[in-house]
């Protein structure tokens, strides 16, 4: 008994056994990534405080092998890589920010705040660290919590190394969820202080609720923008650099450096003669494969099937739609294809090894046994086999062994997706053929499991299918001969300017991105570009990059860099575009106005007679909410302030709305339903200056002088 607890309490520490066996690897190729920036050691700085690149990559490590932990082992890919080093990033900075607030004012969170946090057990954190989870509940149990740092400061130095270290690394990512927890605990404090600072009385409140029951019912009139052509009004340079430097402190802040770059992708594809390879391939195994009679897993694999092979039965949902949409009529022992697939790219074959209708679902216990040795494991489990035949229950067994005392249901659909191996394949095929009632003792891998079937229902149609599924992909010759052609053609037309003229010209499209900044993670969305995008940060205008391998390897890269920005302001060529659309706007506006002004229009009426004005009626106008005019496409907050003010019956004066020029005519005014109620209202308004003072990180970040040169080494 003590052998298996000793495999269960280890068990969910052997998935970072080979994280840990390739951290000095990870560690080497981040050292690789660095030594070119040693000059410049520091990952980024926040109001002068800095991150060196070491500690940034330290912290990357250990959340990348906590998530790897929580993930079943399984490594992360590229782009999961790239956000986790933006998290870590961002909880520097907002580290960094709220600390330098809080003491200012001595805001601090007490270890007596922090353990009735994990005292409570509710934090969605505290659910993450999967070793103080209860496998009853699937909650956070604190008591499991407190064994484990218990057994971790008691224990830690008498295990062997390698236990040692995993127990080191589940630590860390408690001290790391205990960091988290405190920073949570000091921004949920600031938040409240600045909430509380805020109060709301009894005008402010009669206002608020003024401002929504208080309605009006209007006649406009509009001047469309769209009606004065852009070629009426001029536009000068001067006037978007007003407009720019109007705005530019709350629209156009920029704290990465930039680049504008134009680039040169170029998509490898299979050529027609590696389809006729293939399918020539495809035809002798279809061959082969109808005189086999066993053999079918090495088979395949030797032939780099994506459909692994396994020997069970399974239901329809377990093989490739393209192979799911042809067993209906398939033959069992017969091929089927080859036959090429559109939707995956893929030649296929398959033959159908057997078809048979089987009970769907299975109600199973079971105990994992296992022990030092082999012999052992079987001893044990010869015994407690013996024990459930003479009358011990299985569930008491499993409780004792600290496994589920619980019963489960395996389904079909459960054992349609993913990869099952022979062994396991074997178990399952045993538990399918068993009676309800019977007791299975079965060898999976270096361990046995006693499973007892205690109830079977339904029945599904089941298949058993080798499939040989090849992606129809380029080969070697044929990334060769795009390399030596693109390769060419960029050492012939080795500056920006040839690109520009010849790519076309080429068969070649020479795309471009304005402003990327450092804080990107590629060029263009090309999956594993990094690299080049890397290149363009340490290049100057007019350089071009050498050829990059991108994508799954079937792309190749080539970057010219056409201007370069430093951190301040999003430059205004940039924005010219949306610059010009306000300007124009605020030029027809002026005009609208200026003509209406000068028509000495007295009437409502009046102003509906004009050409080119749209009017409607807006009802149920509030003070509380934009008015939307449907006939404009529009809303207009402007209107909802210009009906409280407006008399009865008394056109307004022209009024610059988002979308047209407008003229109201306030005809109907009353009140909606609903009682005054001051502490409500007031309530409503702390509710709102909650919510505002949320907000207070963003004019921290507004505020603060951040340097991120994470890009050096990325």
């Amino acid at each position: 008994m003590g052998a298996l607890r000793t495999i269960r309490s280890k068990g969910p520490l052997l998935v970072i056994v080979i994280g840990l066996a390739l951290f000095a690897f990870l560690v080497g190729d981040a050292w690789n990534a660095i030594q070119p920036h040693r000059q410049n050691m520091h990952a980024g700085e926040v109001n002068g405080e800095s991150l060196s690149i070491m500690d940034y990559q330290v912290m990357v490590q250990e959340e990348e092998e906590f998530e790897k932990m929580n993930n079943g082992g399984r490594s992360l890919s590229e782009e999961q890589l790239a956000q986790l080093r933006d998290r870590v990033w961002s909880l520097f900075v907002a580290e960094q920010l709220l600390s330098a607030e809080t003491e200012k004012v001595g805001l601090a969170v007490s270890d007596e705040e922090l353990q009735y946090v994990i005292e409570q057990g509710t934090d969605p954190l505290l659910s993450g660290f999967q070793v103080a989870v209860n496998p009853q509940t699937g909650r956070f149990d604190k008591d499991l919590l407190n064994k484990f740092l218990v057994d971790y400061t008691t224990n830690r130095n008498s295990l062997p190394a390698a236990y040692a270290q995993q127990l080191d690394v589940i630590y860390k990512q408690w001290k790391n969820i205990e960091k988290q927890l405190t920073f949570n605990l000091l921004y949920s404090k600031y938040v409240a202080m600045l909430s509380a600072a805020m109060m709301s009385n009894p005008v402010e409140a009669a206002d608020n609720f003024n401002g929504t029951v208080n309605q009006y019912d209007a006649l406009f009139a509009a001047v469309p923008y769209t009606s004065i052509a852009d070629s009426l009004v001029s536009v000068s340079d001067s006037d978007l650099k007003a407009l720019y430097d109007k705005y530019k402190d709350q629209r156009y802040k920029q704290p990465y450096e930039g680049r504008d770059i134009k680039y040169i992708e170029v998509r490898v594809v299979a050529s027609q003669k590696d389809k006729d390879d293939l399918m020539a391939e495809m035809d002798k195994a279809a061959a082969e494969m109808a005189g086999m009679t066993d053999g079918y897993d090495a088979y395949l694999r030797g032939l780099s099937t994506t459909t692994p092979y396994v020997d069970m039965l399974r239901a329809e949902n377990a093989f490739p739609a393209d192979v799911k949409s042809r067993l209906e009529t398939a033959e069992v022992n017969k091929v089927v294809g080859p036959y090429f697939n559109a939707s995956d790219n893929t030649y296929n074959v398959f033959k159908l090894l057997d078809r048979k209708n089987e009970t769907d679902s299975v109600l199973i216990r079971r105990v994992v046994v296992g022990a030092e040795t082999e012999t052992r494991t079987l001893a044990l489990c010869d015994s407690l086999y013996d024990a459930v035949k003479g009358g011990s229950k299985l569930a008491d067994i499993a409780r004792d062994y600290g496994q589920s005392p619980d019963s489960m249901w395996l389904t079909s659909t459960q054992l349609a997706y993913g990869v099952v191996d022979a062994e396991n394949a074997k178990y399952f095929t045993e538990i399918y053929s068993a009676k309800a009632g019977d007791l299975l003792k079965t060898k999976v891998g270096n361990l046995y499991v006693i499973t007892d079937v205690m109830s079977k229902k339904g029945t599904k149609e089941k298949y058993k299918v080798a499939v040989l599924k090849r992606t129809v992909d380029f080969s070697e010759d044929t990334y060769n001969s795009e390399y030596n052609k693109f390769s060419s053609f960029i050492a012939s037309n080795s500056t920006l300017e040839d690109l520009e003229k010849n790519a076309e010209s080429n068969g070649y499209r020479l795309l471009e991105s304005k402003n990327v900044l450092s804080n990107a993670h590629n060029v263009g969305g090309i999956r594993g570009s990094r690299e080049a995008l890397k290149w363009a940060f340490s290049a100057k205008p007019g350089d071009i990059s050498q050829i990059y391998d991108c994508g799954d390897n079937d792309r190749m890269l080539v970057v010219a860099v056409t201007a370069e920005y430093e951190p301040g302001y999003v430059p205004m060529n940039n924005v010219r575009d949306m610059l010009m659309s306000e300007v124009l706007k605020d030029k027809k506006s002026e005009k609208i106005i200026a003509d209406l002004k000068a028509k000495n229009i007295t009437s409502f009426d009046g102003y509906k007679s004009l050409d080119n004005v749209i009017s409607d009626t807006l009802k149920h106008i509030t003070f509380s909410a934009p008015a939307s005019v449907m006939r404009i496409g529009a809303q207009e907050p402007v209107l909802s302030g210009a009906a409280v003010k407006a008399g009865l019956n008394v056109p307004t004066a022209p009024i610059k709305g988002n979308a047209a020029v407008y003229v109201l005519d306030v005809y109907n005014q009353s009140k909606g339903g609903g009682e005054f109620d001051l502490q409500s209202e007031m309530d409503k308004a702390s509710f709102m200056y909650g919510r505002y003072a949320g907000s207070f990180y963003a004019d921290l970040m507004d505020r603060a002088e951040i340097k991120d040169t994470r890009y050096l080494f990325y």
